[in-house]
């Protein structure tokens, strides 16, 4: 079925840096963004899925911890009291 959207330009490139990666039109890319779980990973590591809630999963293959979390937190303070 062919329609027009709008997308934020965020959702554009996203859509767009996929679809090209994956040699897909941009509408197979925001198709299975919507349908189904999507398990793709690019050149830069990123990995597109879903919880098992349903939500959209990103990771960029690097891990935060509660304590990275609390650090950059804590230096953001610091930062913001100069």
């Amino acid at each position: 079925m062919r329609t027009t959207i709008d997308l934020t330009p965020e959702a554009y490139h996203l859509v767009k840096t996929v679809s090209q990666e994956r040699k897909q039109s941009m509408g197979a890319v925001v198709s299975e963004f919507i349908v189904g779980p999507i398990l793709t990973t690019s050149q830069s590591g990123l990995v597109l899925g879903r919880s098992s809630a349903g939500f959209p999963t990103f990771s960029g293959g690097m891990r935060r911890t509660n304590e990275d979390v609390k650090a950059m937190l804590d230096e953001m303070d610091e930062l913001d009291e100069k």
